[in-house]
């Protein structure tokens, strides 16, 4: 296991929510024990009697992860979870590719992208065939040419983000599965889960968690 901690940032009787590494699994793979890569869900479980598996992050990326602690709150994340109640955002840094024909954001401008996308094996990709994919989108600012970017993904398809910041003529900093430069990122790529909002159901008082978690940024 790599010499990197597990950040708790919430606890109580009903969920626990980390700051997951990037490099680490949300919860075991196929492979089982056979697997070496760190797993959050594992770690987790060395030292709580239950934890059930609410949503998942790809191994690459960063941020908030969370998790239930007892049947009854793992079905009310979960309805929450199918039913787009919970609000996530990211923030991703990404450059424009050099072949790029979309037009260069407006700083601050709220964007909604609308694809369909279809899962292939290792990567997904745009297709007529696809499911519904939608994410607002806001370039926040440019620094180093590096391009900020705060997404809000409203569905939850499989590489959703990285799929589209693509389409839209941007790759994520270290992302060379969808077409980044063989450059390294500090650790994964640069997207992470930087906020939950639970503010659209009334979870807070039930599970006795606040209405919100928010977490820091990325930083170059």
């Amino acid at each position: 296991m790599p010499n990197v901690s597990l950040k708790i940032v919430f606890e109580n009787e009903n969920v626990v929510l980390v700051d997951k590494p990037a490099g680490w699994l949300s919860r075991p793979s196929r492979f089982g024990l056979r697997d070496e890569r760190p797993c959050v869900s594992s770690e987790l479980a060395k030292t709580r009697s239950e934890l059930w598996v609410v949503h998942r992050l790809d191994i690459d990326v960063s941020g908030l992860l969370l998790f239930a602690k007892n049947k009854s709150s793992h079905r009310a994340l979960s309805q929450a979870w199918e039913a787009h109640e919970v609000q996530k955002k990211y923030h991703a840094l990404a450059h424009r590719l050099v072949a790029a024909t979309t037009v260069e954001p407006e700083i601050g401008e709220l964007e909604t992208w609308e694809h369909l996308i279809a899962e292939g094996k290792r990567r997904s990709f745009l297709a007529e065939h696809g499911k519904k994919a939608i994410t607002r989108a806001i370039c926040v600012k440019v620094e180093n040419r590096v391009h900020h970017w705060l997404l809000e993904p409203v569905t939850g398809r499989r590489h959703q983000l990285r799929v589209q910041m693509v389409a839209r003529g941007f790759v994520i900093l270290g992302d060379v599965l969808y077409g980044g430069a063989n450059e390294q990122w500090k650790s994964g790529i640069a997207l992470r889960a930087v906020r939950l909002d639970f503010k659209k159901l009334d979870l807070s008082k039930d599970l006795k968690i606040p209405d919100h978690f928010e977490i820091e940024s990325l930083s170059l």
